[in-house]
């Protein structure tokens, strides 16, 4: 996802959010949809930003949360990520991103 597109986050898995691994691993999955056999097109760095041109989503999967960060450089030594601004130029719950950004209609 770059900056905020289509939410790539299924409705229907939301009672998977609050279980990190599982959640990541769909929201992954969702993603990056067909792309798996491609060689370019995705890369994933935990607590580290190297190539990017984009701004950085963060999903907090505990506190169900979505933030949006800038880029920053690398040599910044107080940002918690490196290359990643700490503050986030916006952060919402979860469940209102992704009913505010998926394409498909919430079910209640």
């Amino acid at each position: 996802m770059t900056g905020v597109q289509t939410c790539a986050l299924p409705i229907v898995s939301q009672s998977r959010y609050r279980t990190p691994s599982y959640a990541t691993r769909i929201a992954i999955s969702q993603m990056i949809g067909d792309g798996w056999g491609m060689e370019t097109g995705w890369g994933l760095q935990v607590n580290e930003i190297s190539d990017n041109e984009h701004k950085i989503p963060v999903i907090n999967w505990l506190d169900q949360t979505f933030s949006l960060h800038e880029e920053d450089s690398h040599y910044n030594e107080s940002n918690k990520v490196r290359g990643m601004k700490n503050e986030a130029i916006f952060t919402m719950d979860l469940r209102t991103f992704v009913e505010k950004y998926t394409d498909a209609k919430l079910l209640v």
